[in-house]
């Protein structure tokens, strides 16, 4: 599913489109072959063509692909070659000159967008190929956000209704979120940089020390990042540059904390890769000379609801067996072999599993769900 409003906002983002409307001219010759991973609308592949590349393969999984094609054509742009497909399930005809992609969120590491350019990196680009963006640094500093933490992480409407949520709260505190606004209490510290011409290993672990230099309420850790397209070209998501699309991704504590200057907060961050996310752990400690003030132990892991019985299906002892769904997608699946019409797999399905698919017009719309996931 693709939110048209986003990828709109996306375009009407006049420094990013800029900045990499010149990295792109900087790079591409008559020559050249371009890749635009993840090309959504296919604003950077429309730029890449425009730039003047031979040829532009735009890459992109969802259905936004075929709006982007039509697009393509309404402006005559007819190098561009539209896949529908994810990046590292391609192979093209010929190696890429230049790889393009504004993969990420609030930051970079945002689900399986630092192993996608890896592997297209190893797969798809010539030696000495050219990566846009070239490199990412990000930057975290802790931040006073007094609205957004009373209404988000620790609201006292409970409080009004005599319930005790508190619970829920605490589910809050581990989840981090985008959000723009916010007063930098500490001088921004380096988390990492990413280099995209080496960058092998998605995951990152970083401890940081700050010295209050002022007192102040701190209510987390905001987090953003410094990007070089090419060199000569770069912008920045820091708090002290205009706001742009990404925002910045936010870390908050469970609890406001009081400043004094000279404070010490020892902040230890971690980002671990899963097949589709990330998993972020922040454990703060802040001290006064040798009196510890707080001391907080976060992860977003713990910011989700877990039922047991998911928990124990994911066991590696559990032994599963297939529900009903699971019996009527195992059949379709069977049926799916290059004999059968959707409407034939639907009468079949049907007939076997007429409670889940009373009519024939559900087992069509079922089939052709699973036919778009999985078939040819």
């Amino acid at each position: 599913m693709y939110n048209l409003q986003v990828y709109a906002a996306m375009i009407y983002d006049t420094r990013r489109v800029e900045a990499y409307q010149r990295a792109l001219q900087l790079v591409i010759n008559p020559n050249s072959v371009v890749v635009d991973i993840g090309t959504g609308l296919g604003i950077l592949a429309f730029l890449a063509s425009q730039a003047g590349a031979r040829k532009v393969y735009a890459i992109e999984p969802c259905e936004i692909i075929a709006v982007a094609r039509e697009l393509a054509q309404v402006n005559g742009l007819q190098r561009i070659e539209f896949i529908e497909n994810v990046s590292n399930r391609v192979t093209l005809p010929e190696p890429a000159d230049v790889i393009v992609h504004d993969l990420g969120g609030a930051i970079p590491l945002y689900a399986q967008s630092l192993p996608s350019i890896v592997d297209a990196r190893k797969r798809l680009l010539k030696p000495h190929g050219v990566l846009i963006p070239k490199r990412d640094i990000l930057w975290a500093a802790v931040v006073n956000a007094a609205a957004f933490h009373a209404r988000n992480i620790a609201p006292s409407t409970d409080r009004a209704l005599g319930l005790d949520m508190r619970l829920a709260w605490n589910m809050a505190a581990n989840i981090c979120c985008n959000k723009r606004p916010a007063e930098l209490l500490t001088a921004p510290q380096r988390i990492t940089i990413l280099d995209y011409s080496e960058v092998e290993d998605p995951n990152v672990h970083k401890q940081i020390t700050w010295h209050v230099a002022r007192a102040g309420i701190g209510h987390g850790i905001s987090v953003w990042f410094d990007r070089m397209l090419v060199d000569g070209v770069r912008f920045s998501t820091a708090p002290s540059e205009p706001a742009m699309i990404y925002g910045r991704l936010f870390f908050p504590w469970p609890e406001p904390v009081e400043l004094d200057e000279n404070d010490v907060i020892v902040l230890d961050l971690r980002a671990d890769s899963l097949s589709n996310d990330y998993i972020w752990s922040w454990n703060t400690t802040v001290s006064s000379g040798t009196r510890e003030k707080r001391e907080f132990k976060q992860s977003t892991f713990f910011g989700e609801p877990r039922s047991p019985s998911r928990m124990r299906k994911r066991r590696a002892t559990h032994i599963p067996r297939l529900n009903e769904d699971g019996e009527s997608d195992r059949l379709v699946l069977h049926l799916m072999n290059g004999k059968n019409a959707i409407q034939d797999i639907a009468s079949e399905l049907q007939q076997r599993f007429p409670v889940q698919f009373p009519s024939i017009e559900d087992a069509i719309g079922h089939v052709a769900e699973l036919s778009v996931k999985y078939s040819l």
